[in-house]
């Protein structure tokens, strides 16, 4: 969704590009559709946001292949985040310092991938 969001945000730019005269002179004077012209594709890739979570597949293939919820795809992909995730915002030496000044009881090694996050 904040994908969608940061697209609309952007805004859509109005020329004689984006209008695309050219292209729908091709398409009325040619096959009679967009979906051979290269410029679809091309907006396509650009243009078109495919979420990570969508499900594309027919019912069928979804029933098929166990009927996984959403909110299941999403629990997957935040386990995999998270046992990937380490932010490194902090350098060693500081991290020392930090630890020598302060009574943190979560290890360095702790805070890692895979630590705790399964």
């Amino acid at each position: 969704m904040s994908g969608n969001i940061l697209r609309l945000v952007k805004g859509i730019e109005v020329n004689d590009e984006s209008l695309s005269y050219n292209v729908i002179n091709d398409v009325v004077y040619g096959d009679g559709h967009y979906l051979k012209h290269p410029q679809t594709i091309e907006l396509m890739e650009t243009e078109f946001l495919y979420p990570d979570l969508a499900d594309r597949r027919t019912t069928q293939e979804w029933e098929d292949q166990g009927k996984q919820s959403i909110y299941d795809l999403a629990h997957e992909k935040l386990n995999g985040m998270m046992k990937n995730y380490y932010p490194n915002y902090i350098d060693s030496k500081t991290d020392e310092k930090i630890r020598s000044n302060f009574p943190i009881k979560l290890s360095k090694d702790r805070m890692k991938p895979n630590s705790h996050w399964k």
